[in-house]
């Protein structure tokens, strides 16, 4: 019998672990279709209707499926022994799991399931974890869906717990993923659309699939990103940017070789840093840059309060954006550093004492605002700075979205033409001496590898981003506190040379600034040690202001001797 029109179900157990014939007539044709199965297994139940539907034409999958469904609670699931009795709600619960692919990564339970289109017998595949709200959702919609009733809450948590044990007890360890991760030498960018597709790209080009290895995390505020067409060219995005024309300023190349590192799943990613005055457009550009890449609902976010909450948001999307940056800790430059080239966090788990959770996360990562003092030397050092130029004529900003929305399909086709080249050619690319001098290798070779598909002469990145460095080098050297004074010093000693212990050069410099405010300032080193942090911190700035610095390599009986020593 079946509450469905046209298929009409049979079951006769046999023998004991649920197994039985199941015998089904259609009505539209007269067919009998007639296998052994395990009634209660609900991944027998879709591959016996896969076969009967692909043999018959004019069967509606999903109408097959609920009947089946349907049929199935009222009469194949028995207790474990296989009898035939009425089910309790747990196992009716448990029942509707078994189409779930369960794994865990770390000591977090997931599972995959099938969502259908809405449409024909299409379906995509979701994962989510398995104590989560999208998964207990997941089960109480197949619950109503199957037996026409509420799923009782209880029997929902019993069965989430279990699944969550056999998750990470009994199933396979998988790696999980926000937005981008590479696979089998292949780069995956979810475009968070209703279908699940995916941006496959390879060696040899890229390609929309829905099919796809990698385990996608949707995490909450991710935004569906434009429908990429390949032939395009990243420069109608110029336009609309505040990245001003003269070319000594290198803004648009970098601002395009940071778009592209973000589509490198490894990294290591520069921290773009924006700043221009008040109303140069600092946030709509940033917007701009993410958007492209990797949407989300809050573009733009303000800096996390600690180091627990930046890993939880990196942990929760791609790219991470901060806008309107007044200043920040030493904590969160350091955290930011740690995140653009590869860092991890633990802390506690809650309600626990000893249960520590491990986040490890690499990121891309804007900041902008106006304060650039507030930025530390280390943070400087792993950074691309763009000042914005002054806006002389303003466009009505509705106008602005909407052109933007047009050309962010053919900018983002683009830019995965260019990974796609990056790709082949990243393996032999032979960096020049001068590009050999920048300190992230990696994402060096991975912007010169695509040149050629971005329309740039040799070295243009490698032009720009040193132009970029020297002038934040001696960004660094202006703002440090000891920096000036290390040379004013080495300008009034022989031969330009100064040796001595971190204790001695915090004197010397102070009887030279005894008169001065510069012993005011907080950052002024009050102690050997706090000089000889401080020196060892600065010293790749100072050397490429001409200043070498040789700290530790001799020693006295009582401290390392320090020589300061003019390059130039």
């Amino acid at each position: 019998m079946s509450h469905e029109n046209e298929l009409r179900f049979e079951w006769k157990p046999k023998g004991k672990q649920g197994k039985g014939v199941l015998i089904t007539r259609y009505n539209g044709s007269g067919a009998v279709f007639t296998d052994i199965i395990n009634g209660p297994v609900a991944e027998e139940r879709r591959n016996y209707l896969d076969t009967i539907t692909k043999k018959v034409a004019g069967i509606d999958r999903l109408m097959a499926e609920s009947a089946l469904e349907q049929f199935a609670a009222e009469s194949m699931l028995g207790d474990e022994d296989g009898d035939q009795q009425s089910p309790n709600a747990l196992q009716l619960v448990s029942k509707l799991a078994d189409g779930a692919e369960l794994f865990h990564s770390g000591e977090t339970p997931y599972a995959t399931v099938q969502i259908n289109d809405g449409r024909d017998s299409s379906y995509h595949l979701e994962t989510y974890p398995v104590v989560s709200l999208q998964f207990e959702r997941w089960l109480s919609a197949k619950f109503f869906k199957t037996y026409r009733r509420p799923a009782p809450s209880a029997q929902i948590q019993d069965t989430i717990s279990a699944l969550a044990g056999k998750a990470i007890h009994m199933s396979n360890e998988k790696q999980v993923a926000v937005r981008l991760a590479e696979h089998e030498g292949s780069i995956y960018l979810d475009l968070c659309d209703d279908e699940w597709r995916v941006a496959k790209i390879t060696k040899s080009g890229w390609t929309i699939v829905k099919d796809c290895p990698v385990k996608f995390l949707r995490k909450k505020g991710m935004a569906k990103l434009p429908m990429p067409f390949s032939g395009g060219k990243v420069d109608r995005l110029r336009p609309l940017l505040n990245a001003g024309n003269d070319a000594k300023e290198h803004r648009w190349v970098l601002m395009v070789a940071w778009m592209l590192s973000t589509l490198h799943p490894k990294g290591p990613y520069p921290i773009l840093i924006i700043n221009g005055e008040h109303g140069s457009a600092k946030s709509t550009t940033s917007k701009m840059l993410r958007r492209i890449v990797d949407d989300s609902k809050t573009v733009l976010r303000s800096l996390p309060r600690d180091e627990r909450d930046l890993m939880i948001m990196a942990s929760n999307g791609w790219i991470c954006a901060f806008d309107n940056l007044s200043g920040m800790g030493t904590w969160i430059s350091d955290a930011l550093c740690r995140l653009s080239t590869g860092g991890g966090f633990g802390t506690r788990m809650l309600r626990t004492d000893d249960t520590e959770i491990l986040i490890d996360a690499k990121r891309p990562i804007i900041l902008n605002g106006i304060d650039e003092e507030g930025f530390k030397e280390d943070l400087l050092d792993r950074s691309m700075q763009l000042t914005l130029p002054v806006i002389d004529e303003y466009r009505d900003e509705a106008d602005i979205w909407a052109e933007f929305e047009l050309v962010a399909p053919e900018v983002l086709g683009a830019l995965l033409d260019a990974a796609c080249h990056a790709l082949r050619n990243v393996s032999t690319v032979k960096l020049s001496d001068k590009a050999k001098k920048i300190r992230m290798t990696d994402f060096t070779k991975w912007i010169v590898a695509a040149e050629p598909a971005l329309g740039w002469p040799a070295d243009t990145f490698v032009n720009a981003y040193l132009a970029n460095r020297a002038e934040a080098s001696a960004q660094v050297m202006e703002q440090s506190v000891i920096g000036p004074p290390i040379v004013t010093l080495l300008n009034t000693c022989p031969a330009g040379e100064w040796i001595g212990s971190a204790t001695e050069l915090l004197m010397t410099l102070d009887d030279h600034y005894s008169d001065s405010r510069m012993q005011a300032q907080k950052e002024w080193p009050k102690s050997g040690h706090k000089m000889s942090a401080l020196l060892r911190r600065l010293a790749p700035v100072l050397r490429k202001n001409g200043v070498d610095v040789l700290q530790g390599e001799e020693r006295t009986k009582t401290h390392r001797v320090i020589t300061l020593r003019r390059m130039f």
